[in-house]
């Protein structure tokens, strides 16, 4: 039976391994990806909770369109996501797409979508990255945790981002912030992260 088992997991462990491979040969992540502002709609005094302005949204992705970006890159730092509930985010990358596949043409090729997926726990993080795997995002970029930061020694940054990666259908990106975070991943958590096939780069803002 523990035989059985094992056979089991090696299987899918390949098969994952050879998804991520075609992924990974699929995204160029070469070129311009400008990280987009979430418009918000407002009211009063300028409060921002009446939800995501998607008119203004579609407007700005028309004027991007015309620009020659590869990509665009939602729910960065200037993306807002902190302001964004769990079901807010996912919505965001949805409609995202859809406005994108809209746009596009014979002659335009569709923009990819870089979508951020990070959360302070692991298990949230894995919850996020499946939506947003779900929801079709190209690549993922992953922020590092970093609510208690003391805490954020190389090893575990490193043991955090293995497995996203090891668990993501998508490519993912590690997003390095410090100026938001207040914590600069360590270059030998870099260095150890390096030789994973599911990631592809790191964003340092």
């Amino acid at each position: 039976m523990k035989r059985s088992v094992l056979r089991e997991s090696k299987r899918a462990l390949a098969a994952n391994a050879n998804f991520i491979r075609r992924e990974l040969a699929r995204i160029d992540i070469s070129g311009i990806w400008p990280p987009i502002p979430t418009p918000f709609k407002h009211y009063g005094r300028g409060y921002t909770d009446a939800g995501v302005d998607y008119d203004s949204l579609e407007q700005n992705l028309q004027k991007w369109k015309t620009k020659g970006f590869k990509g665009i890159t939602v729910q960065g730092s200037n993306g807002s996501y902190p302001y964004l509930s769990p079901s807010e985010r996912i919505e965001l990358v949805e409609k995202l797409n859809d406005m994108l596949a809209e746009i596009s043409n014979d002659q335009d090729k569709k923009m990819l979508l870089m979508a951020g997926a990070g959360a302070e726990s692991t298990a949230e993080t894995m919850k996020i990255t499946e939506a947003m795997c779900l929801a079709d995002s190209d690549v993922l970029l992953v922020v590092t945790p970093s609510f208690y930061k003391n805490a954020m020694k190389p090893s575990v940054l490193v043991k955090h981002f293995r497995t996203i990666a090891d668990f993501s259908d998508k490519p993912i990106i590690i997003y390095n912030v410090p100026a938001n975070t207040g914590l600069d991943m360590p270059a030998e958590a870099i260095a150890d992260l390096a030789d994973h096939p599911n990631i592809c780069g790191v964003k340092d803002s």
